[in-house]
């Protein structure tokens, strides 16, 4: 279970550097949204380890 939760960390961390990169690079509306995209995904997997639902 914790190595679920380093897994998940690293990833919405990685996510969210993505995302950081692809608007200050001022990339098109598409490269920006899926780093957004796949961030709140990984967020709300996280939140539902976080409470034991997953």
């Amino acid at each position: 279970m914790l190595f679920l939760k380093i897994c998940v960390s690293i990833t919405s961390l990685l996510f969210l550097i993505l995302l950081i990169i692809s608007v200050k690079l001022k990339r098109n509306f598409e490269v920006t949204i899926v780093p957004l995209f796949l961030f709140i995904a990984n967020f709300i997997l996280f939140l539902l380890i976080q409470f034991n639902i997953f």
